[in-house]
């Protein structure tokens, strides 16, 4: 190792250290929440059966 570079970066690292958060962060904007209808049996059977008609599927019993 080259004596400039040692002391180049024992001076680099001591420099370069972050002594606080604040300056740094900033604020954020908050994220518009959309609320999904709740959950029943009746529309996923609905959703089940219109993947079924659009993807072509074979309705199959086993």
């Amino acid at each position: 190792m080259l004596p400039k570079d040692g002391k180049w970066q024992k001076d680099e690292s001591q420099t370069s250290r972050q002594s606080m958060l604040e300056p740094h962060l900033q604020p954020v904007a908050p994220k518009e929440r959309i609320i999904p209808l709740p959950y029943t049996d009746d529309r996923f059977h609905e959703a089940a059966i219109q993947w079924i008609i659009t993807t072509d599927q074979p309705i199959s019993r086993i």
